[in-house]
């Protein structure tokens, strides 16, 4: 074959390949994103021009793979990502209609640049209602630094440039509250109880008060979590949190041969009082083990036919559960008035 004829073959094996990537794309999206951030990875190490392309894409496919799980159970805010490097001390977000521009100071660990992109990312995808109505940052910044670890769990140097970005937010004298209630998050989303339960909550709580910045709803948020946490724990004593905002029953399926014997009326009985005398907006009915989530589910669909409640979840999952992986199921049912 002359030089002309293989010449003349090239735009041939060049449609051939732009065909292949076109059908992998189609067929397989996120294995297809996944490798043009590992083309990007590769250029990074040439220019800080590179990198910034790089952070973005890295954390826009990553944050995307995350959010259409949590999607399913509320409104997440996903725009385009840009980087931009400043002679700046802090990181800034400025928003935008289609995209989110990062403005950081550039670092030669890449780890440092992506994690502290990442978290001021991550801490936008709420409804601004949250931020505009929520006055507690800390709150804020535990739940983003849990979703952003979600994402970088798989590289433990990124997950420790992720909580030093988090703890050079504070001073010393607040490391001790900060690190309290993220082990408190922690727990609650080992559980699957934060993107199910906590943040759905705390965006419908906030929406409804806003435009108002209420100055007891942080104290509320910080025990309505502790209310959550003791759930998680097997420590919940009292299953009617009546808060001025937050209104919840969480109802446990008692073990079967109990139920059994007295069937489902003294779950139905406490979600009707809790409705009736608490005026609760929330129901969680949760259960763990075997054999429970069978019985759970029963209870959410009598509940549901009886108080004609709205189902938000209703799901049986692998999840710890007082330390241990077991299957656990949870409902999260609302009134619809």
């Amino acid at each position: 074959m002359n030089p002309y004829e293989i010449l003349s073959t090239i735009p041939s094996y060049i449609g051939y390949v732009a065909l292949t990537l076109f059908i992998w794309w189609l067929v397989h999206p996120d294995s297809f994103d996944k490798l043009i951030v590992y083309a990007y990875r590769l250029a990074a190490y040439i220019s800080k021009q590179h990198r910034k392309r790089y952070i973005a894409k890295y954390i826009e496919h990553s944050v995307a793979r995350v959010l259409r799980r949590l999607e399913k159970y509320f409104k997440a805010d996903l725009r385009r990502l840009k980087i931009e490097w400043a002679d700046v001390d802090t990181v800034e977000a400025i928003l935008e209609k289609e995209r989110i521009i990062i403005r950081l100071r550039h670092h030669k660990n890449m780890r440092k640049n992506v994690a502290e992109a990442l978290l001021a990312y991550v801490s936008h995808i709420l409804p601004p209602t949250v931020k505009a109505v929520l006055a507690d940052d800390m709150v804020l910044d535990t739940i983003s630094f849990t979703i952003s670890h979600s994402i970088a769990k798989e590289d433990p140097h990124l997950v420790y440039e992720l909580r030093k970005a988090l703890e050079t937010k504070y001073d010393k004298d607040k490391l001790k509250d900060l690190y309290s209630l993220l082990a408190k998050i922690h727990e609650i989303y080992e559980q699957n109880l934060l993107i199910r339960l906590v943040v759905p909550e705390i965006i419908r709580v906030c929406t409804k008060v806003y435009p108002k910045i209420p100055a007891d709803l942080s104290e509320e948020v910080r025990k309505f979590i502790d209310y959550i946490y003791e759930l998680v724990k097997g420590t919940l004593v009292e299953p009617v949190f009546r808060g001025k905002y937050f209104r919840t029953v969480v109802v446990r399926v008692a073990k079967p041969e109990k139920v059994l014997m007295h069937e489902l009326e003294p779950h139905l009985n406490l979600i009707k009082r809790a409705i009736k005398k608490d005026l609760v907006n929330t129901v969680c009915i949760v259960a763990a083990g075997p054999y429970k989530p069978y019985w759970a589910k029963k209870l959410t669909k009598k509940t549901v036919e009886t108080l004609n409640l709205k189902v938000d979840v209703d799901e049986t999952y692998e999840a710890k559960y007082k330390g241990e992986l077991n299957y656990v199921y949870c409902a999260v049912l609302r009134r619809t008035k």
